[in-house]
């Protein structure tokens, strides 16, 4: 039975942040003045983690920036703590931006 109920929990955690993560792809990809991401570690995730090495690079570490344009920004894994962040322009770009230049 504890087992059962560790795995409905991840399940459900898994499902949670992955519902997240498709929201927040929705908002990056429709937000025209956002062109990279940065994924990045938790520094409570597991160091050995094989999985989140490949997508975000080690603990500690600067993360990765991708382009948000590439075919699906990532899932992770069940009771992964990496996240990503939209790459925000500097200031005089986003102005630049807001005047239509």
């Amino acid at each position: 039975k504890q087992n059962l109920n560790y795995n409905i929990r991840r399940l459900y955690v898994t499902e949670v942040n992955n519902a997240y993560l498709r929201a927040a792809e929705y908002v990056t990809r429709t937000t025209d003045f956002v062109e990279k991401v940065h994924i990045f570690r938790s520094p409570n995730g597991d160091p050995d983690c094989e999985i989140c090495n490949e997508l975000a690079g080690p603990v500690g570490g600067e993360g990765v920036i991708i382009d948000k344009n590439i075919a699906e920004l990532p899932l992770y894994h069940p009771h992964c703590l990496c996240d990503y962040v939209d790459v925000l322009p500097s200031a005089d770009d986003f102005v630049d931006y807001l005047r239509g230049g």
